[in-house]
């Protein structure tokens, strides 16, 4: 029995690993506090795909985060079905935020602040975008995200 079964789960095993995923688009936009100066910003396009044992995500970024002039480190990455953001200073974790295809899908604003242990602030929004078709886009670069509150 398991010599017959063995066939059928690399084969499934293969179908999940090999199934299209979905692309969206994560926009962000960095403002040190109180002053709200732009820090940058950028937009980032993901491949979300399902967790299988092949999947690492992807993405390719265009103008995102870095580092801030007080020291917050903001990165963004794609594991499975989320993009995730993580925010730190001297290697620590301060923040982090999980997006999947539901909320980029809705394209409302998610807004948060950072203290540094120098304890300089920094806003973050991230949101995603895209066009009448369905099809992710890039928010253009004047739009500081500024928009109502996620409730």
């Amino acid at each position: 029995m398991r010599v017959r079964l063995a066939p059928l789960c690399v084969a499934l095993f293969l179908w999940v690993s090999c199934a299209p995923g979905v692309d969206v688009v994560v926009n962000e936009r960095l403002f040190e506090l109180p002053s709200m100066k732009s820090r940058g910003g950028g937009c980032a396009m993901y491949e979300l795909r399902k967790d299988t044992a092949l999947s690492s995500g992807g993405g390719s970024t265009s103008g995102s985060g870095g580092t801030s002039p007080s020291g917050l480190v903001v990165s963004q990455t794609s594991a499975g079905e989320i993009v995730l953001v993580k925010v730190s200073d001297q290697g620590h974790v301060l923040a982090e935020r999980r997006y999947g295809e539901g909320f980029l899908r809705s394209e409302k604003v998610d807004e948060f602040v950072v203290r540094g242990f120098s304890g300089d602030q920094m806003m973050l929004r991230y949101w995603g975008t895209f066009d009448p078709d369905g099809r992710p886009r890039c928010a253009p670069f004047e739009d500081d995200g500024a928009r109502p509150k996620m409730p």
